[in-house]
């Protein structure tokens, strides 16, 4: 027995100095939102001052991130009655509670330059508000039915 406790022992104390020779490791810091919306409302120049539905899909690293893709956007921005589907790169600013997403067209064809805002606690679900302001085109819309994922 005390043969068998000498040994046990052995092991822990070796198992303790191993580990004080290992240096930890860290991981980089990936967080991630995915912010999409199919069905919002607003009023898009020239549409006569009229109603225009819109939709976006933009998926962005966080100002968290310690990666060197930093705080960067792509995705893609629509607008029904004006024809317009734009592919779309930005920056994400501000915290899982509040924040914005800037978005221009890719290779610089000034087709759509909108930025988004989200304000308020994050719920599951197409549950979420969001209003876009664009000056091009040029309008404002919003809608209560957004859906927002964050990812650590």
């Amino acid at each position: 027995m005390k043969k068998l406790t000498g040994t046990i022992l052995s092991a822990i104390l070796a198992s303790m100095m191993l580990a004080s020779f290992v240096s930890p490791v860290f991981a980089s810091t990936n967080q991630q939102v995915v912010f999409q919306d199919r069905a919002g409302t607003g009023t898009f120049f020239p549409t006569g001052g009229g109603s225009t539905p819109f939709g976006f899909w933009i998926w962005c690293q966080t100002t968290v991130n310690s990666n060197a893709y930093g705080n960067d956007c792509t995705g893609s921005v629509y607008f029904y009655e004006l024809g317009i589907i734009a592919g779309v790169e930005g920056e994400f600013t501000g915290t899982p509670t509040s924040f914005t997403i800037t978005a221009d067209s890719i290779a610089g064809s000034g087709l759509v330059s909108c930025t988004f805002t989200h304000s308020g606690a994050i719920t599951a679900g197409t549950t979420n508000s969001a209003s876009v302001s664009c000056s091009s085109p040029s309008g404002t819309g919003s809608d209560s039915a957004v859906a927002i994922k964050f990812t650590a």
